[in-house]
C-alpha cells in the first residue's frame, strides 16, 4: 500500500477520534469533574513469535481523553500508535524481507482508579494508580483488525 494511501487512513482516524472528542467536550455541560487528558510514550519491541526476530525496536505514543464520573471512574477514548524498526531476515528463504511494521489504534473504554476517593492533595499517593482497558479498532500493513488493550 503507497505511503499516502497509509497516510490518509492514518489522518481519517486521527480526525474522526478528535471529532468524537470534542462531541464528548460538548455533550460534557456542567459537571463537577473536569475532563482529563492522560499522554504516554514508550519504546516497544515484539516479544515473541517471528516478530521478535524480524522486527527492531520503535516508538510508541497514546494520547487518551477521559470523561471521569467521580474520583474512581472515567469513560475515556484513546488513540495510540506504535512503529517497529526492520529487523533480521526471515529464517526460512520461502519468505520475502519484510520491512518495518506499524499500526495504529483508537479505543473507547474505562478507566479505573482504585484509591481515588483517597486522595488528599499528597504525592506519592496509592490514590494515582489506575487500570484502564480499551476496546476498538487497529489500522495496521493497510487492514483494520479488532483491538484490545489493558493498562496499569
Amino acid at each position: 500500500m503507497p505511503w499516502s494511501d497509509l497516510f490518509t487512513m492514518r489522518l481519517r482516524l486521527a480526525h474522526s477520534a478528535l471529532c468524537l472528542g470534542a462531541a464528548l467536550l460538548l455533550a460534557r455541560g456542567a459537571q463537577a469533574e473536569p475532563l482529563r487528558l492522560h499522554g504516554g510514550a514508550a519504546v516497544a519491541h515484539a516479544v515473541s513469535g517471528y516478530q521478535k526476530d524480524e522486527f527492531g525496536w520503535g516508538p510508541a505514543g497514546l494520547i487518551a481523553l477521559e470523561l471521569p464520573f467521580g474520583k474512581v471512574v472515567g469513560l475515556q477514548l484513546q488513540l495510540d500508535t506504535l512503529w517497529l524498526a526492520q529487523g533480521s531476515a526471515p529464517e526460512s528463504p520461502k519468505f520475502e524481507r519484510g520491512g518495518a511494521a506499524s499500526a495504529t489504534s483508537l479505543g473507547l473504554g474505562v478507566r479505573v482508579r482504585p484509591f481515588g476517593a483517597d486522595y488528599h492533595g499528597q504525592s506519592p499517593s496509592a490514590a494515582g494508580l489506575w487500570l484502564a482497558a480499551d476496546v476498538g479498532a487497529t489500522l495496521t500493513n493497510g487492514l483494520t483488525r479488532g483491538m484490545v488493550d489493558a493498562q496499569l
